[in-house]
């Protein structure tokens, strides 16, 4: 059997997750003024948006690049019928936090370093293709 890394040692390589991103949008209840009047006329800080005249409105998740790292090792398993290919980054934290870490099994962890080489792309261009056509297309 002969394996080819589709990387190599101390490539840098960027990786995808899944955000939410937030936007800021006027606060209703107090039409963006961060004060409410009572009936007595006395105004109060707004209890929504706290003062601030805004609120956070989160979006739709959204694949995004997450970032990139160098590749430190390469980890090969093999069985009767497969081989994979697993490849750890020297970028702490790098699991997206929705994922579950293959070290300990648990989402958001600082051992998130192992990703399979279809997770990594070479270039953060490549990257940013693929988040445009998942995104586009929904894909989870």
């Amino acid at each position: 059997m002969q394996l080819t890394s589709k990387f190599n040692l101390g490539q840098e390589v960027w990786y995808l997750g899944k955000t939410q991103p937030t936007i800021q949008i006027p606060c209703e209840f107090c039409a963006a003024t961060g004060r409410i009047t009572g009936a007595n006329n006395e105004e109060i800080k707004c209890p929504v948006c706290h003062g601030k005249k805004r609120k956070s409105k989160r979006q739709p998740r959204i694949w995004a690049i997450r970032g990139s790292g160098h590749i430190t090792q390469i980890k090969v398993l093999v069985d009767a019928a497969n081989a994979l290919m697993e490849y750890i980054l020297d970028e702490p934290g790098a699991i997206d936090y929705y994922d579950k870490c293959p070290m300990c099994g648990y989402g958001g962890c600082d051992n998130g370093l192992m990703f399979d080489g279809a997770k990594l792309f070479a270039t953060e261009e490549e990257a940013q293709v693929v988040c445009d056509e998942r995104n586009k297309e929904g894909k989870e």
